[in-house]
């Protein structure tokens, strides 16, 4: 649980300091056909999404495959 929240606090700090106009996305470009504008913190924040919404998709088939008793 540690872990959990210790990751989150690091997310969020590193999202808050890259946000603005001084960290600006070098160029345009698309990720899942969404233009991605803005900041490197919009970006890493879309990171921090899909990779959470990966590890919840694998855990929800990882617990389809165990065998139920």
């Amino acid at each position: 649980m540690f872990l959990i929240l210790f990751a989150v606090i690091v997310g969020f700090t590193g999202v808050l300091t890259m946000r603005g106009p001084l960290t600006p996305l070098s160029e345009n470009f698309s990720v899942l056909g969404y233009h991605v504008t803005g900041s490197t913190g919009t970006l890493f924040l879309f990171g921090i999404v899909i990779g959470a919404l990966a590890m919840l998709g694998m855990s929800v088939l990882a617990g389809r495959c165990t065998p139920h008793r």
